[in-house]
């Protein structure tokens, strides 16, 4: 709060405390990208990556047996 005079005693409104920052709230578009982006990082990061490694593992490596 600029121009008002606290006395001594007296705490400041919330939100203005010193040493506290304010939280800016993200537009919501930018929210929604942002929830796609990790989306797709945590899909290839634990579904797609893991497939080169352990698909050339000892199961799939040679012919299916019984299947």
């Amino acid at each position: 709060m600029r121009g008002v005079v606290q006395s001594a005693g007296e705490s400041p409104p919330q939100g203005e405390r010193r040493g506290t920052t304010r939280v800016t709230i993200r537009s919501a578009p930018q929210r929604f990208v942002e929830t796609w982006i990790d989306a797709l990082a945590g899909f290839l990061f634990c579904v797609v990556l893991p497939i080169p490694i352990y698909a050339t593992g000892e199961p799939f490596a040679g012919p299916f047996g019984g299947t």
